[in-house]
């Protein structure tokens, strides 16, 4: 299975994994698909790997000519609709996070490992400012601040997704903005941490037979709709840059491996306590 494009969306892969999957119970090859429709034979090669933009009127007769119901046709079709949509919010992000902005919209479990910093869906401003500050990029508060409520609104929804978080003691002793910064963040997470849907644990230091992960990531599961399969990614970030990985391998392995370092990871009661304590030496040293 291949890994995903940074620059496809999640209607996008979906809708090719259900096409992909309709070819393969049809057994009906490129050119028996192209003289069905009237088409190039190699039209219909682009359009099924992704390579041209799939319009809902391809869509549905691609559907069509794999033997799809009615019903699922319309289900391709409406996928196709929304391929090509990108949010405002979405393209406030560099080119290759979109699809994970994208994914996390969409998401009915998400869980996360962090090493170093505080996960991004859960920031304040002042700590993504500080963050941009320190990387040299400038977005300006207000563009930062609107981000930042789009991007947790998925959070506190009518239906919100289950989402996990396993944080490396670092993002909580790295000091991004000075203390003050850092004591609002983590005020933040507490209040994060009460949410009935969140679940948030501190891999602390001394946690030695943690598995050790030397890069943060996520394991990211969107559910299916109708006759459209689920799909779950792993998402990994590196130095300005983005990893989607699909392989069902890959995706077991950092499954596991999440299960593990939360297995270590203290309680969520001991979590807030440790918070708290930390929160509080933070604002000592402000004062």
């Amino acid at each position: 299975m291949a890994d995903m494009a940074v620059t496809q969306t999640v209607p996008q892969v979906m809708l090719l994994h259900a096409l992909a999957k309709l070819k393969d119970t049809a057994a009906r090859g490129d050119a028996e698909v192209a003289r069905a429709l009237g088409w190039q034979t190699s039209k219909v090669n682009r359009l099924r790997t992704g390579q041209s933009r799939i319009t809902p009127d391809d869509a549905r007769a691609l559907a069509t000519a794999y033997g799809a119901s009615a019903e699922h046709a319309e289900t391709l079709t409406g996928l196709a609709r929304a391929a090509g949509a990108r949010s405002v919010h979405q393209e406030m992000f560099p080119a290759p996070f979109r699809l994970m902005i994208d994914l996390e919209e969409r998401a009915g479990h998400l869980r996360q490992y962090q090493t170093e910093t505080v996960p991004g869906l859960l920031q304040t401003v002042t700590y993504r400012l500080a963050l941009e500050a320190g990387a040299g990029v400038v977005t300006g508060g207000d563009l930062v601040a609107h981000s930042v409520r789009q991007r947790q609104a998925l959070l506190t929804r009518d239906d919100p997704p289950r989402v996990e978080f396993v944080l490396s003691e670092s993002c909580l002793r790295r000091v991004r903005g000075g203390p003050e910064v850092m004591a609002d963040q983590l005020r933040a997470l507490l209040d994060v941490a009460a949410l009935e849907r969140v679940d948030l644990r501190v891999l602390p230091f001394d946690a030695a037979s943690a598995p050790f992960a030397s890069l943060g990531y996520s394991v990211v599961h969107v559910p299916g709709r109708d006759e459209v399969d689920p799909l779950t990614v792993v998402y990994v970030e590196q130095a300005g840059d983005a990893h989607y990985l699909r392989d069902p391998h890959r995706v077991r392995a950092h499954t596991e491996l999440f299960a593990r370092q939360q297995s270590n990871a203290l309680s969520p009661q001991d979590t807030r306590r440790v918070l708290h304590a930390i929160v509080d030496d933070y604002d000592k040293d402000s004062r």
